[in-house]
């Protein structure tokens, strides 16, 4: 009962005291609210933010495994980030930043491209809609777990590529043109029972799944009332009915749209066309964001990589800078407190035993 009352610090203080409390923690596993994890304009290079919203607290940690210079996140799920890093070589690894756990991925040539991403770190050219796009299906510990990126070629042409654990190469597959569909850059992708889903820049969803019938693919149609150069925001949701949901946002027009995620590739879709005086499933989209915790169904670790921002005060308390809220991150629209330099995401605080971070490939 002790342990379910102890925020995520406490908890680590908690583990130290003697072997049963360690041993008590294991058998007793909580799950915290997520933490918003960040990188800002500063000379040191391998320092993050970890903001709580549920404790309003800033912690400032040293992470030397994450320089910016050389690594950039791709994405947070289980605890888990995925890491693509330039130096020695290029790679690829999962890493826990809270106990230094890391498992090592196959390289892929395919992926040679993303050394670009560091090149222009701090502006958005149209080099990132060539960049993969990843989601991982479970932990990374996982038997069951795969590995998927997504890449768009041109507008006839695109990648999709999956590794298994246990593999020790990636598998590519190529698709060519499609009657009737023009490709788009992919912005975002995420995978609900084995299906690979990925949002394109203009709002079109699509989905995959190898199957023994071979490789399976549903296109959903996209808003009729989006406009092309609205920038598109795609999350899941929890619906409160068991079902698990796509939210695909497009703020200029108002509307939304709500996807129930297939439990099966061949499963008939099922769409909820949202108005904009509708406020379901809507994210606040304000400068002032969310002070604490956010809306319970709404999966912030679906968003993509550098969505949010986390605002501070200048004044420091003991564990750091003073939390003011976080929020959806616009360049030009952000307070100046923001600073915001390399990129963000929301992490499932969580201690890895290292131990546990076993050989990806046999």
């Amino acid at each position: 009962m002790i342990i379910r009352c102890l925020c995520f610090l406490d908890h680590f203080s908690f583990r130290a005291v003697c072997k049963q409390w360690r041993l008590a923690s294991k058998n007793c596993p909580v799950q915290y609210p997520l933490w918003l994890m960040i990188s800002r304009n500063s000379t040191a290079t391998t320092k993050w933010e970890f903001g709580d919203p549920s404790t309003r607290r800033i912690y400032t940690v040293d992470v030397p495994e994450l320089c910016r210079s050389s690594t950039r996140l791709l994405l947070s799920k289980h605890g888990w980030l995925l890491v693509f890093s330039s130096e020695p070589s290029p790679s690829l690894f999962f890493f826990n930043p809270f106990s230094r756990a890391r498992i090592d991925l196959p390289w892929s040539t395919d992926f040679s491209g993303m050394t670009h991403m560091l090149k222009f770190r701090y502006r958005r050219t149209i080099i990132y809609d060539y960049m993969p796009v990843f989601a991982l299906s479970a932990p990374p510990t996982s038997p069951h777990c795969v590995v998927y990126a997504a890449t768009y070629i041109d507008e006839e042409n695109f990648e999709i590529s999956f590794c298994r654990h246990g593999d020790s190469t990636w598998t590519t597959r190529r698709v060519d043109k499609t009657p009737g569909i023009k490709f788009a850059p992919i912005k975002n992708a995420m995978v609900h029972a084995g299906i690979f889903y990925w949002v394109e820049k203009e709002g079109r969803v699509m989905a995959y799944r190898e199957t023994d019938k071979g490789d399976q693919y549903r296109c959903f149609r996209r808003a009729k009332l989006a406009l092309r150069d609205d920038k598109v925001y795609s999350y899941m949701v929890d619906s409160g009915d068991g079902k698990v949901s796509m939210c695909v946002d497009f703020p200029l027009m108002g509307p939304r749209q709500v996807i129930t995620l297939l439990e099966d590739i061949d499963d008939p879709i099922e769409i909820e066309n949202l108005e904009s005086y509708d406020d379901k499933y809507r994210v606040n989209r304000k400068r002032d964001g969310y002070a604490t915790l956010g809306p319970s169904w709404l999966r912030l670790d679906s968003f993509p990589v550098g969505s949010w921002c986390l605002s501070s005060s200048d004044s420091e308390e003991d564990h750091g800078p003073k939390f003011c809220n976080w929020h959806l991150l616009k360049m030009k629209r952000c307070p100046r407190s923001c600073g915001l330099s390399g990129d963000s995401v929301w992490i499932e605080p969580k201690w890895i035993e290292p131990s546990l971070a076993i050989a990806w490939s046999t």
